[in-house]
């Protein structure tokens, strides 16, 4: 949902539910929507949503308000109630399946089930919005948003090189490798990279998309305004890197 955040547990589990209340819809919003097919860098027409629910099929969308980040939607999310004044698009092609509301509404009357999961998704819905909003008050501190598409195979990290940027899984896995032995493994929501930019370092491991991957990359100098605005994040990565090391001496013991 997002990334460098200090987002409220209460957030993390409303979306949670939201995202599997919209899986369990798909088979329904197949029988009365239609595939919207969106291109890579394209901005969507805001039409798209005013009328109607959306389920994202493939690729990763971003919600912007007067440039800042507010909300990604990955697959399995349903785009509804976003703010009129706020910009959805992609750095890559994807596809949405099109829901006319109107349509959805006379499913939710008709079918009681329905009826209920829908009501909570709108509820859902709107505290996650205004959730979000609260959180992102201050644009000076949001990063540039850079999502990287990888596919399965890529090297995401080389180890050597120089780059001090810092990374968060968004979709996929990726192993991480240290000469040549794997030494753990990075899931959505993680971060990576993070050892490289504390110690001022070049990169101390390889990390492969064991799958698509889809990650979120912050440069090094915008991520030091961001630990210095919202100090948990430097504890996050304290755990991360502390058991990653941990683990690293295990592989070594081993050998």
């Amino acid at each position: 949902m997002l990334t460098f955040s200090d987002i409220p547990a209460w957030l993390g589990t409303r979306h949670e539910e939201a995202k599997e209340i919209g899986r369990g819809f798909r088979s329904a919003f197949v029988a009365v929507g239609s595939v919207h097919r969106f291109h890579a860098e394209a901005l969507l027409d805001r039409s798209l949503f005013e009328h109607s629910a959306s389920l994202v099929l493939d690729g990763v969308l971003r919600c912007s308000l007067h440039d800042g980040l507010v909300r990604l939607y990955e697959e399995g999310d349903v785009l509804m109630g976003v703010p009129p004044v706020a910009q959805i698009n992609s750095e890559f092609a994807g596809e949405l399946l099109v829901c006319d509301g109107e349509r959805l509404r006379e499913r939710a009357a008709s079918d009681r089930g329905f009826g209920d999961r829908w009501i909570r998704l709108l509820e859902l819905h709107a505290e996650i919005m205004h959730g979000l909003c609260g959180v992102y008050v201050r644009p000076d501190v949001q990063p540039i948003v850079h999502l990287e598409r990888w596919a399965r195979g890529d090297c995401i990290i080389s180890e050597g090189d120089l780059s001090q940027d810092i990374y968060v899984m968004i979709d996929g896995e990726a192993r991480v490798l240290y000469e040549g032995r794997e030494v753990g493994i990075v899931r959505a929501n993680e971060l990576f990279g993070e050892m490289s930019f504390l110690i001022e370092q070049p990169r101390l491991a390889t990390v492969v998309a064991m799958s698509e991957c889809v990650v979120h990359r912050v440069r090094g100098e915008e991520f030091n305004l961001l630990l210095a605005t919202r100090p948990s994040l430097a504890v996050d990565m304290a755990r991360t890197m502390a058991w990653r090391i941990t683990r690293l001496n295990q592989v070594v013991e081993a050998a």
